[in-house]
Formats: C-alpha cells, structure tokens, sequence
C-alpha cells in the first residue's frame, strides 16, 4: 500500500467518525467485544485497514497493553500472515 493509499484510508476513517459520531456509539465500543475487523491475508489489506482504524478510532482510544501481551505478541492477527516475521521489523 503507498503513503498516499494509507492516507486515503485514514481520512475516509475519520471522515466516518466524524459522520457517526453524533450517535456516540464509537466512544461506547468494547474493542475486545464489539469489533470484529475482517481482512484477507495480503499485506496491502491489512495496511488499509489499519489505516483506516486510525482515523476512526483515534490513538489513546483503545486497550492500554501490558508489557507482558506485547512481548507475547498478543496483538498479532489471528490469520497466518505471509512473512510476518519481515513486516514486524
């Protein structure tokens, strides 16, 4: 995915934030229960989803993870992942 198509993604999530949140239901989300993000395999996938994430739910709007979860990779996608290892570097 280029800097422009992650960009692109990342105000299209924003603009959806802005959009919605006049219903207040992005603020009262439980990410570990109530967002279920689907994406294919493909590196380009999930950048844009990602970048799309971040627009509409901003840093410091999530679950703070403990230093014992990242070092147990507990954020990694729970799809097998093409060279994950390389992406991580």
């Amino acid at each position: 995915l280029t800097p422009s198509g992650m960009r692109m993604h990342y105000l299209l999530g924003s603009q959806n934030r802005k959009k919605y949140s006049k219903y207040d239901f992005l603020n009262n989300i439980n990410r570990d229960k109530d967002l279920l993000i689907l994406s294919t395999s493909s590196t380009r996938t999930i950048q844009s989803v990602n970048s799309f994430l971040k627009g509409l739910l901003p840093d410091g709007t999530g679950k703070i993870l403990t230093s014992k979860q990242m070092k147990d990779n507990y954020f990694k996608p729970p799809v097998e992942i093409e060279n994950y290892e390389e992406i991580l570097k």
